[in-house]
């Protein structure tokens, strides 16, 4: 049989998830951040106010290590983004427009010091437009605006080992990459149609905590930083036993701001299910130093901008919660993201919530295969093939430090004429669930895609159907792979003993 070296994985990987909701409402949690970070949290940039400059609605990457995302906005190629340590492939960084741009090329620029040979593929609002190297301009097809970017780090360098499962029947193919890699971007150059610099700005972020009465279950999933980390697909879960009615998030600046207008992404905004599923803001207060200012919000997946009767100058805010929309499915209340406007530019803060959860999981899995092998932040990819068959399966799975995951199921089967294929993708949080010895049990939880489609092999003729859930699976981590009782059933990410040569 012919082996095949394959590598797939989710064209638009994002930073993954918040995960469902669990089916019970969490108990009270503390959102106090751990103390001693490991790993600092990068400094947010703070750049001058320009009135000609466009400033994105929404910007992040989906994992960061030392060196923040804003830095690829700065317009100094000598500041970077950088991933953590063993990350690369299928990173990226996501830009929101607050308003549709027309964007004619884009092009990926390196620092002169770093060298580099990995390529970048370029989406517009979830189209692909094509692969491009480091400081070689991608024109975009014309399309009109565009309200999104996202440059996806490519990198085929990876490891692919053959063995033979016989226990299962199977050929298996292992891709995994080296815990060494890591990727920086210098700059993200988007040009009009005669060549010109867009100037494209990030969010401003002002350094400060977010402080809520109470969190759900697991916090390093639900906690009150999120509302600030531009990801729909993360937010603030109330901890509550109720709608969280009188549940509160209290604003600390470390300069004093001044406030007109709050932006809210109101419930849980990651997919139509989600937000369905759990309750949602109906009506809050918000204000400082007892002058407090009631709104009625709309039931809506969409920002909604609430302008105060006048503005505020401070550096505590507090917003509460004093009526909420219930959930078809679960109590627990959800905002998604929340913004600041001081009449100028909207706003947000930069705490060391993303720092604080790193430290906190990577000292829970001190002395544990998670930590010995090295398998944070590593994409590792698996097909097996049947002995005998026509059909096969391909999992990828990545587990990132900052507690989220991405993984990548597809199934393919030849029935007579017709090349059948189900690929599905899940994305969200993952915790600990317990430890035994080195072993690990996690759940890994969030929001599944599942695409099914058929191709006649003659005729290239092909249909497909989509749809989404909300996605929850435990999977045991021993010395040689992944467990999982659905998608990550018997993941490799290192050739068993009995079957090396």
């Amino acid at each position: 049989m012919k082996f095949h070296h394959f590598f797939a994985f989710l064209a638009l990987i994002l930073m993954a998830a918040c995960g469902d909701a669990p089916s019970d409402a969490g108990n009270d949690s503390s959102a106090t951040p751990t103390e001693g970070s490991a790993e600092e949290a990068p400094k947010p940039q703070v750049l001058p106010y320009e009135d000609d400059a466009i400033y994105l609605d929404r910007m992040y990457a989906t994992n960061t290590g030392s060196q923040g995302v804003a830095n690829v906005l700065d317009n100094n190629t000598d500041s970077y983004w950088e991933t953590p340590q063993g990350a690369s492939v299928n990173e990226g960084v996501m830009l929101y427009f607050a308003d549709p741009q027309e964007v004619d090329q884009i092009e990926i620029l390196i620092p002169a010091s770093h060298q580099t040979s990995q390529q970048y593929k370029i989406y517009a609002d979830g189209a692909e437009k094509g692969i491009t190297g480091p400081n070689e301009p991608l024109k975009l097809a014309a399309s009109g605006p565009i309200q999104s970017v996202f440059v996806r780090i490519m990198d085929e360098d990876g490891r692919s080992e053959e063995f033979e499962d016989h226990n299962e029947g199977l050929y298996r193919t292992l891709t995994s990459f080296s815990e060494n890699t890591q990727a920086l971007i210098g700059e993200i150059r988007l040009m009009d149609a005669n060549g010109e610099a867009l100037k494209v700005r990030p969010l401003t972020l002002v350094p400060g905590t977010i402080q809520p009465s109470s969190v759900l279950s697991p916090p390093e999933a639900y906690n009150g930083d999120f509302l600030f980390d531009s990801r729909l697909e993360f937010g603030w879960a109330e901890g509550k036993d109720d709608l969280g009615v009188g549940e509160t998030i209290e604003f600390n600046f470390e300069r004093t701001v001044r406030v007109e207008e709050i932006k809210v992404w109101n419930g849980y905004q990651r997919s139509d299910r989600h937000f369905s599923s759990n309750a949602r803001v109906k009506k809050l207060s918000f204000g400082a130093e007892g002058k407090m200012q009631t709104f009625d919000l709309s039931d809506q997946q969409a920002p909604e901008v609430l302008k105060l009767e006048a503005p505020i100058e401070g550096q505590k805010f507090v917003l509460e919660i004093v009526e909420a929309y219930p959930g078809a499915k679960y109590e627990d209340l959800l905002l998604s993201e929340l913004r600041f406007s001081d009449g100028q530019q909207w706003f947000g803060i930069a705490s060391k919530g993303e720092a604080d959860r790193k430290s906190t999981l990577e000292n829970e899995l001190a002395g544990t295969v998670l930590e010995t092998n090295k398998l944070l932040d590593r994409s590792f990819s698996m097909r097996s093939d049947p002995m005998g068959g026509d059909s096969y399966t391909t999992t990828s799975l990545l587990l990132r430090s900052n507690g989220s995951f991405v993984l990548y199921h597809e199934e393919v089967l030849q029935q007579g004429d017709d090349r059948i294929s189900t690929e599905q993708i899940a994305d969200g949080n993952w915790s600990i669930e317990s430890k035994n010895g080195t072993n690990v049990r996690i759940k890994v939880f969030g929001n599944l895609r599942q695409v099914f489609g058929k191709t006649d092999i003659y005729t290239k003729k092909s249909s497909s159907r989509n749809s989404s859930r909300i996605y929850s699976e435990i999977i045991n981590i021993d010395g040689e792979r992944f467990s999982g009782s659905n998608l990550a059933e018997n993941l490799y990410y290192r050739v068993p003993a009995d079957a090396a040569n």
